[in-house]
């Protein structure tokens, strides 16, 4: 009888380096009004540096945050196994995820969602203090 096939699977270790809030119209009172905040983030995935673009929807501070790190987790997946496997022309094996500093992410990425909230609720930009988390 044959043995059956291993299965092949590969950690991708994912660590924040740091998020940049950016504009995508003029200013970032302009995108604030059509509903969405816009972020680079730029990761270490096992040793790779990798920048994805990440657009949010305004809504509550807890829900844009749970949102976004599920989302990006998922992003910067596709993007290592364009990297590292189309060249090659190979198919990927199964990816196993870890984010290495998600507890930092969470806690920086708050306060900044904090800060949109005060913002739609005053129209104060003076408060959208935070433009870069790093990590």
């Amino acid at each position: 009888m044959p043995k059956a096939a291993k299965k092949e699977t590969e950690k991708l270790v994912l660590t924040v380096k740091k998020v940049v809030r950016k504009t995508n119209g003029v200013t970032i009172a302009d995108d604030l009004k059509e509903g969405y905040i816009y972020f680079d983030i730029h990761f270490d995935a096992n040793g790779r540096n990798i920048v994805i673009d990440k657009r949010t929807r305004l809504d509550k501070p807890e829900r844009m945050l749970e949102k976004f790190v599920s989302k990006i987790v998922t992003q910067v997946e596709e993007k290592y196994k364009d990297m590292k496997y189309f060249v090659a022309r190979k198919t990927p094996p199964e990816i196993i995820t870890k984010l290495t500093n998600e507890k930092a992410l969470k806690e920086g990425m708050m306060d900044l969602f904090k800060e949109v909230d005060k913002y739609t609720k005053t129209k104060n930009v003076s408060v959208l203090v935070t433009k870069q988390v790093e990590l």
